[in-house]
């Protein structure tokens, strides 16, 4: 096995290394995960609620709503991953320049030292149910 260079270690750290960009701290983001499957179960407890109460008040309806699935509200909730480490400074460097803290020969020069490289990133599908 050969050693690497520390430019090779540099270059492999932007392509693997992520970074949060979902503007919320690695802590709060833990935390937030628990709560939006507890939302998403609540909502679904409280659409079966109202459908249960309204079946009560109308048995007509209850005929019509016995072989459907609970309604569920709002959209879905999914993970999002972390941005690669290289596309974070990419993006860092472009918003410099817009704003004119980095005159943009810097910003290109650092930019070719990121050499950023296209990774494949798996597509988030729906489950199918």
């Amino acid at each position: 096995m050969s050693r690497k260079s520390p430019q090779q270690k540099k270059r492999e750290s932007y392509q693997k290394d992520r970074r949060n960009t979902y503007a919320e701290s690695g802590a709060k983001s833990r935390f937030a995960i628990a709560q939006a499957k507890r939302n998403r179960r609540s909502r679904e407890r409280a659409a079966s609620h109202r459908l249960s109460k309204l079946a009560v008040e109308d048995p007509e309806l209850a005929e019509r709503l016995e072989g459907k699935a609970v309604l569920k509200l709002g959209g879905r909730w999914r993970k999002v991953p972390d941005q690669p480490l290289g596309e974070v400074l990419q993006r860092k460097l472009k918003r410099r320049v817009r704003s004119g803290n980095v005159p943009s020969p810097v910003a290109e020069a650092k930019a070719a030292k990121i050499r950023r490289k296209k990774i494949r990133r798996k597509k988030i599908r729906p489950k199918k149910k």
